[in-house]
C-alpha cells in the first residue's frame, strides 16, 4: 500500500535549463493524442517534457516507471494514483475501488471505468508515463492499447522510452493520432549548444565550441559531462570529459546488457561504419544483421548511415567509451589481432580505403603497406593524394620502414 511520491511528481528543472523552443513548437502544433519520445539514455527526454509541462496551465498526471512496475496491479495502482490528482476526489475513489475489488474484476472493466471518468472531466489532462521501456508485461501492453485507442478528446498520453515500445505504433501512425519525437530531434543544434554554455556563463572560443559540438554530436548529457571537465585546457578538458562519459555510459548503458551483446559492441567498436558482413567476420557470428537491428531498436547510441544498405555507426562518444573498455579487458596483442581481422574483412569486401585506414589506426602496418602498393595508381589517379601523404606520415611517425617505391611517390 506504499506509494513513492516522487514516482508521481513532475520533476523540477533547473534555472539554467535550455528552453527547447524548437521542440515546444512541434508539441503546440500537434493534435495527436499520443506523443512518443524515444531516444537512448541522456538525450533529455524527461527534462524536455517536464519543462514543457511546467509551462502548461492544465492538469498533468506524471508516472515514472521502474523495473518493479511490471506487475499488473502495481502498474495500474501507480497510474491511477497519478491520474487521480487530475480528477475529482470521488472519481479517483471510484476507480481505486474497482482496482481493489474482490473478487478481482476484469482489467478491461478497470480501463473502461478510467476512460469513463476521464471523459467526464471538463479540462485537458496530460498523462505522462516516463521510462516505459521497463515494461515487458504483455497484459500491461494490452490494457495500455485499449486506453490509448479509446482515449477521450480532452486527454493526451506521453510515453518516453529508450527503446522501441511494444505497442501498435504502426496502427496509430496510420490513424494520424501519433506524434513521434526521436533522437535526431532531441539532439542540440549548434545554436542550442551555444545557448547551453551561455546559460552556464561559459564563454567558449568558436573553435572550441565547434569541437565540443562535433565530438558530442549535440548529445545533451555529453555536453553536461564535457562541461564538468572545465575549459582551462582544451586537451585536458576532453581527456577528463571522456572519463566522465566513459563512466556514465558504462554504468547506465553497457553494464545492463547481456555478456554476448557486450562482446559484440566491444569488437565492432573498432569499425567506423558497421555492416553485417564485416561484423560477422569480426565477432565470429552469422546473425550480425539481426544484432544491429536489435541495437537500433533498443536505442543503443547507434544510427543508420545508409538506410537501403543498412549501414550503421556508433555515436562518437559511445564508440570511444567502448574502445576504452576494450583496452581495459584485452591485451594489446589481442586488440591488434582484432584490428587485423577487421581490416582484412573490409579489404575482402572491396572497402580498400576503409581497410587501409583501419589497419593504420590499429598499427597493422604490413597489411596497410601491401594494400597501398597494390592500389597505388588507382588511389593517386582518383585524387586521394592527400590521404596518401597522411598514410605515409603515419608509417614514418611510428618508425615503420616504408617501401622505396612508396617513398618516391611520397
Amino acid at each position: 500500500n506504499i506509494l513513492v511520491a516522487s514516482k508521481t511528481t513532475v520533476p523540477q528543472t533547473g534555472k539554467q535549463i535550455i528552453e527547447r523552443e524548437r521542440l515546444n513548437a512541434i508539441l503546440l502544433q500537434s493534435t495527436a493524442k499520443l506523443i512518443v519520445v524515444q531516444a537512448p539514455a541522456g538525450y533529455g527526454k524527461t527534462t524536455f517534457l517536464s519543462s514543457w509541462f511546467q509551462q502548461l496551465e492544465t492538469a498533468v498526471a506524471w508516472y515514472t516507471v521502474d523495473q518493479t512496475d511490471n506487475d499488473l496491479n502495481r502498474y495500474w495502482k501507480y497510474l491511477i494514483h497519478a491520474i487521480g490528482h487530475s480528477l475529482q476526489p470521488e472519481a479517483a475513489s471510484r476507480i481505486n475501488s474497482i482496482l481493489h475489488a474482490q473478487p478481482q474484476l476484469p482489467l478491461e472493466f478497470l480501463v473502461d471505468s478510467l476512460l469513463y471518468e476521464l471523459s467526464l472531466s471538463t479540462k485537458k489532462i496530460h498523462i505522462m508515463i516516463d521510462d516505459y521501456h521497463h515494461i515487458h508485461n504483455i497484459a500491461i501492453h494490452q490494457a495500455m492499447t485499449r486506453l490509448i485507442d479509446f482515449l477521450p478528446e480532452n486527454c493526451f498520453i506521453y510515453l518516453t522510452s529508450r527503446s522501441t515500445i511494444s505497442l501498435p505504433i504502426a496502427k496509430w501512425r496510420l490513424n494520424h493520432c501519433l506524434l513521434e519525437i526521436g533522437l535526431e530531434q532531441l539532439l542540440f543544434t549548434y545554436e542550442e549548444t551555444k545557448e547551453f554554455y551561455k546559460n552556464l556563463n561559459k564563454k567558449l572560443d568558436v573553435k572550441v565550441l565547434q569541437k565540443v559540438f562535433e565530438i558530442t554530436e549535440g548529445w545533451p548529457t555529453g555536453l553536461q559531462l564535457t562541461n564538468l571537465a572545465g575549459f582551462h585546457n582544451v586537451d585536458k578538458e576532453f581527456r577528463e570529459s571522456n572519463l566522465y562519459v566513459f563512466q556514465y555510459l558504462m554504468s547506465e548503458v553497457f553494464s545492463k546488457l547481456a555478456p554476448p551483446l557486450q562482446i559484440f559492441l566491444l569488437y565492432t567498436s573498432l569499425l567506423e561504419q558497421l555492416t553485417a558482413d564485416t561484423c560477422n567476420v569480426l565477432t565470429n557470428r552469422t546473425d550480425a544483421h539481426l544484432v544491429l537491428l536489435e541495437l537500433d531498436q533498443q536505442g543503443l547510441f547507434i544510427s543508420r548511415v545508409e538506410a537501403k544498405e543498412q549501414v550503421f555507426r556508433y555515436h562518437n562518444l559511445f564508440r570511444e567509451a567502448l574502445r576504452q573498455e576494450l583496452s581495459n579487458r584485452f591485451t594489446q596483442q589481442d586488440i591488434i589481432f582484432l584490428y587485423e581481422k577487421a581490416a582484412v574483412a573490409l579489404y575482402n569486401n572491396g572497402n580498400f580505403l576503409s581497410a587501409i585506414e583501419l589497419a593504420l589506426s590499429g598499427n597493422v602496418f604490413m597489411y596497410a603497406e601491401q594494400w597501398i602498393q597494390e592500389h597505388l595508381v588507382t588511389f593517386l589517379s582518383c585524387g586521394h593524394s592527400t590521404s596518401y601523404v597522411k598514410w605515409i606520415d603515419t608509417f614514418l611517425s611510428n618508425g615503420y620502414e616504408v617501401h622505396p617505391e612508396l617513398m618516391v611517390m611520397y
